[in-house]
């Protein structure tokens, strides 16, 4: 016996109008630059410490081996800048207060 077709698997044909105006409303869209967010409101524990912002940084993979044997020695160790994160923040800060 034959299963029947599930009406589900039946799709509609697409509404041309519909097509148009939502390529006519995008159409229109800035991709680039858009308008800066409102300031989100700070819990106050979080005030204490700066803002953070991520970027990206492309290092060799030996640096990046490194990296992490030194995060996994650090964090064995119950020591201070236990991410890589951290120790990137402060081995920039020092470097930077060196110029």
């Amino acid at each position: 016996m034959v299963k029947p077709k599930s009406k589900r698997s039946v799709k509609p044909a697409p509404d041309i109008k519909a097509i148009d105006l939502l390529a006519d409303s995008m159409a229109d869209k800035p991709y680039g630059n858009l308008p800066e967010e409102p300031k989100k409101q700070v819990s106050p524990e979080k005030t204490t410490k700066e803002e953070l912002v991520p970027i990206t940084v492309t290092i060799p993979v030996e640096m990046r081996d490194q990296l992490d044997q030194l995060v996994l020695k650090r964090k064995r160790e119950k020591a201070e800048d236990r991410t890589v994160s951290a120790i990137v923040r402060k081995a920039i800060d020092q470097h930077v207060s060196k110029l």
